[in-house]
């Protein structure tokens, strides 16, 4: 009331609080693109656990120059890892055909291109490829528990995040842009399924630990 200044707001425009380490780049032949996020106090050259950190599928690119995309990658970074962010085949902003390589194939291409961006990059950075992680939301969600399930040679541990589990009982409008009619392609929803009927598909051994994450008022 008198005027006088009570407090000061602080800019984090000025100063947005959370600096990044991280690295754009491309991995394996398909120069899938990647950023690669190391712990900003990391100076040595020993190998860090990884933690893969994707969406990895359609209508969600990651690996974009832009500061606020990379923050809760930097943030589990700092904890400790080497956090791999990749876009593979499926994924928008390269071109339409890139994105139409996974037609009636949401699982195995997508997947397939994780494991080589890892592998790759694993040739350039301090990679320890016997501690790797993969956690991820809705579609991402859907690929960590793919990973885990179906490459556990690859992959140790995963935090799946609100993932699809029976495409057949997916929104219709998103489904069959991908995988057709599910009553006309019952054995490509099958195949791109974590679970059927019958219970998990194509699952692979050993099996890995895996903590899910799902809200109940959550559509997927």
């Amino acid at each position: 009331a008198d005027g006088k200044p009570t407090a000061t707001v602080r800019s984090y425009a000025e100063d947005p609080g959370l600096s990044l380490r991280v690295t754009l780049t491309e991995g394996g032949a398909r120069r899938i693109p990647c950023a690669v996020l190391m712990p900003r106090d990391y100076h040595g050259d020993t190998p860090l656990p990884v933690l893969l950190d994707p969406y990895g599928g359609p209508h969600g690119q990651r690996v974009v120059a832009a500061h606020n995309a990379h923050l809760t990658s930097q943030w589990f970074a700092d904890q400790g890892f080497a956090v791999v962010v990749a876009d593979g085949r499926g994924t928008p902003g390269r071109s339409p055909a890139w994105e139409k390589e996974i037609k009636d194939d949401l699982a195995e291409i997508v997947l397939q291109d994780q494991v080589d961006a890892l592998r790759s990059l694993a040739e350039r950075f301090p990679l320890d490829l016997t501690r790797v992680a993969i956690r991820g939301w809705s579609f991402g969600g859907y690929l960590s528990a793919l990973a885990v399930l179906r490459r556990p040679d690859v992959f140790h541990a995963a935090v799946v995040g609100a993932p699809v589990t029976d495409l057949r009982l997916y929104d219709t409008h998103y489904q069959e842009c991908y995988l057709g009619d599910p009553n006309e392609q019952p054995d490509v929803y099958r195949r791109n399924s974590l679970i059927d009927d019958a219970g998990l598909v194509d699952a692979a051994g050993p099996h890995r630990p895996m903590m899910v994450i799902h809200g109940l008022a959550d559509d997927n």
